[in-house]
């Protein structure tokens, strides 16, 4: 007790503590400048357009300006040449059915070569990432000439083949159900490479000390891909399923387009989606109220199919949610 006492008194009384001053740092100037072009690229390119969501609804005069157009009467004008065409139904079951194929493949077959990549040594995977990698920077235009070099009826390079091995074929640019299979190997061919580099790079950052343990348990290769690899994925595929389902709507208008031919009249039936039909009708009528229209139609259903995707998940599983 006395031990304490003393130890208090040696102590001496205690200071009053002066109230912390707050020190604000210098701004980082050279920081802010090198942010700078890319923070007014967001701004132009994201928020900027918003102030053309009136443009579906006005009745666009060129003359007047187009914030300067009147309204719509009704509202739902520009809506109608799309909702009431003809061909409403076939593009938009076309541009859903493309999507979700895409979809598919674009998640499996990416997957499934990520992971026999890393599998291999790193001498061997640089060279077939290379090749994997290479037709993502191929232009539409440049691949509908690969594609016409390959499946042209005259010229073509698989008709002379089949011909030669007596095997009958359909003649590809008339053939309306053949661009059910060479759509979606067109898509996977360019894209492949990139969704399989990103679903690597996310395997090469996994702990070694999980294969590890599991080769000291007896795991072999099939059971670690199993019970470590896939799981480690799993969240990144959920993620990029999600903001895929959000553009089903929406098409890669190059792809449609140019690939089967501008005027491919004979594979409408097929190849014909949302954005090329749009693309056709801004060309011959000029119409920019209507383009307008259905651009806002996808981006609405968009949204509501990634925040109903997000739910459902959320459902089953908060953790693999995207928000």
């Amino acid at each position: 007790m006395s031990s304490i006492v003393k130890s208090k008194v040696s102590a001496g009384p205690t200071l009053p503590q002066t109230p912390h001053k707050r020190r604000f740092k210098k701004p980082n100037w050279g920081l802010w400048a090198l942010a700078l072009p890319g923070f007014i690229f967001l701004i132009g390119y994201y928020f900027v357009p918003y102030f053309g969501l009136t443009i579906p609804f006005r009745d666009v005069n060129y003359t007047d300006g187009v914030f300067a157009s009147p309204w719509a009467d009704p509202w739902y004008k520009n809506f109608e040449f799309f909702f009431k065409s003809s061909a409403a139904w076939q593009i938009t079951r076309n541009t859903i059915q493309h999507n979700l194929v895409f979809i598919v493949l674009g998640t499996v077959v990416p997957v499934t070569l990520a992971l026999l990549l890393f599998e291999l040594k790193a001498s061997s995977v640089k060279i077939f990432q290379t090749c994997l990698f290479i037709p993502y920077f191929v232009s539409w235009i440049v691949a509908s000439y690969i594609v016409n070099a390959l499946l042209n009826s005259e010229l073509g390079l698989l008709p002379h083949l089949l011909d030669s091995l007596g095997i009958s074929h359909p003649m590809y640019f008339n053939s309306p159900k053949s661009w059910y299979i060479i759509l979606p190997l067109c898509h996977l061919w360019k894209g492949m490479g990139y969704n399989t580099l990103l679903y690597y790079a996310i395997l090469m950052g996994m702990d070694s000390a999980y294969f590890e343990a599991a080769a000291i348990d007896g795991a072999n290769n099939w059971q670690r891909t199993r019970y470590i690899s896939i799981p480690f994925l799993t969240n990144t595929i959920i993620m990029l399923t999600i903001l895929s389902i959000g553009k089903i709507f929406y098409s890669d208008s190059a792809l449609f387009y140019f690939v089967p031919g501008v005027n491919s009249g004979l594979l409408y039936s097929v190849t014909q989606t949302i954005d090329t039909y749009v693309l056709r009708a801004l060309k011959s009528t000029a119409n920019m109220a209507m383009t307008a229209s259905v651009c806002l139609y996808q981006s609405v259903v968009g949204f509501i199919l990634v925040l109903g995707t997000n739910l459902i998940v959320k459902k089953i599983n908060s953790d693999y949610a995207l928000f």
